[in-house]
């Protein structure tokens, strides 16, 4: 019940990092944790970030679960998925009414992204579950400023795993501080 209440007050946010989230995970995700909460927990962090036990060894699991949505907007989420389903890179759909306050259109704007400036380099993995290599190219081929689309090289390389894969450091972080360093 507590947690119901603590979550009413970050209505904004999708699964709000509360107290009451936080102890709900660790008493789930913990190695000592009753084996039916654990299983449940490591089910859930296989289905939604790929995360298996030997990606994450030495990784403090139920730290990281506690934190993996924090700060994550309703609003972000919603938007997302409605440039899936529209398979646009575009603006957030508020309705016909409030897009031709916002935008002077009925239907949100496609973002221009042969406009942006800044030099992008994608990262993608061929088991990402939310972004495909096809989708990263196709965005990487819209953009001026292109510096490619970088496939990582683990055949189960996931979205989670730029965080909580204890090889991350090796196969990504040198790679794209590399990158920074040759701007």
């Amino acid at each position: 019940m507590m947690l119901l209440r603590e979550m009413e007050k970050n209505t904004g946010e999708l699964m709000g990092r509360t107290r009451s989230f936080v102890q709900l995970v660790w008493q789930t995700c913990r190695d000592d944790a009753a084996p039916l909460l654990k299983n449940g927990c490591r089910s859930f962090t296989k289905m939604f970030f790929g995360l298996t036990a030997n990606k994450t060894k030495d990784v403090n699991v139920p730290f990281t679960m506690a934190h993996s949505f924090c700060g994550t907007s309703t609003m972000a989420s919603a938007h997302y998925i409605q440039m899936l389903k529209s398979k646009k890179l575009e603006g957030f759909d508020w309705g016909p009414k409030e897009n031709i306050r916002r935008y002077g259109s009925e239907k949100p704007p496609e973002h221009q992204l042969q406009n942006i400036t800044l030099p992008i380099a994608s990262f993608v993995g061929r088991n990402d579950r939310y972004v495909s290599i096809e989708a990263t190219q196709l965005l990487s081929r819209k953009s001026s400023r292109n510096l490619g689309v970088f496939v990582m090289p683990p055949e189960d390389w996931d979205l989670f795993d730029y965080v909580a894969n204890t090889q991350a450091p090796r196969l990504i972080y040198d790679r794209i501080l590399g990158i920074m360093a040759g701007l």
